[in-house]
């Protein structure tokens, strides 16, 4: 027999056997004795947010080099140039004929540090409901 407000609950069935739940509307304390307590909600929003990702490179570059040649077929005197300089080359082109050869490439260096990606915000639950259970 069950005693003054009390009820009488038949065991489940084998796939539900084990828990007697209860559940009250909003974030609640479990009664003694029913000591497993979940918290769920039914609806929420999510306002989680993440700052822009950035890089700001500090690179260097290693300039490229040319060799100007007073004569075509890259033939006579030379003159080296940088491809991160200006160069008076009035002593190559003196005939009215001349040319030009990459001697080396440019070389790109450096390194990024990324910033941001900061996570922000957070999900708002609404519709909550505490489940508290025991064997």
């Amino acid at each position: 027999g069950c005693g003054a407000q009390q009820s009488c609950v038949p065991r489940a069935a084998a796939d539900y056997a084990g828990y007697i739940c209860v559940s009250k509307a909003g974030e609640q304390d479990c009664p003694s004795g029913w000591n497993l307590r979940r918290v769920a909600s039914a609806n929420g929003s999510d306002a989680r947010t993440c700052s822009a990702c950035s890089c700001a490179p500090n690179t260097t570059c290693s300039p490229g080099t040319y060799k100007v040649y007073d004569l075509n077929d890259c033939g006579g005197d030379d003159s080296t140039v940088n491809s991160s300089s200006c160069k008076n080359l009035d002593g190559p082109m003196d005939f009215g004929f001349w040319s030009m050869r990459r001697s080396s490439l440019a070389t790109p260096g450096g390194a990024c540090t990324p910033s941001g990606g900061m996570p922000g915000g957070q999900v708002t639950l609404t519709g909550t409901q505490t489940f508290c259970c025991r064997p």
